[in-house]
């Protein structure tokens, strides 16, 4: 497999495990602008990092959906000029780790899933896998 190929192929692994309790006995399509992962599925020549990868996926019901990288507008952000990108990042600074704490203890919804996280309130059933 190629670097890049790798790349889009653990982006794609990576996702599955962030949402994999929202993925997890449901079919889905994952999409991507890399035409060559389409077939990493059904291929055999794999080094042992992919193999642990595709190993990982198994265990998921999904297909794998070309969409060229002209329409693929949730790809968007990846294609941002650089200088956008460092024009928006010195303009807008996020502030450091604490203050989003802080508005996150503070926010109503945010501070009843926190005490949930903490173990100090109990899990919803409506939100149990």
């Amino acid at each position: 497999m190629s670097l890049v190929r790798d790349m889009e192929f653990y982006a794609i692994k990576h996702a599955v495990q962030v949402w994999e309790h929202y993925l997890k006995g449901r079919t889905f399509e994952l999409n991507t602008m890399h035409k060559s992962l389409q077939t990493v599925l059904r291929s055999t020549d794999h080094n042992d990092r992919i193999q642990r990868w595709i190993n990982f996926l198994a265990q998921y019901d999904f297909t794998i959906k070309y969409i060229p990288g002209e329409t693929n507008h949730a790809d968007g952000l990846s294609h941002l000029q650089l200088d956008y990108v460092r024009y928006f990042g010195a303009n807008f600074p996020l502030g450091e780790t604490g203050e989003f704490q802080k508005k996150y203890e503070q926010d109503v919804f945010y501070k009843k899933v926190i005490s949930i996280l903490q173990g100090l309130l109990k899990c919803p059933k409506e939100l149990r896998n």
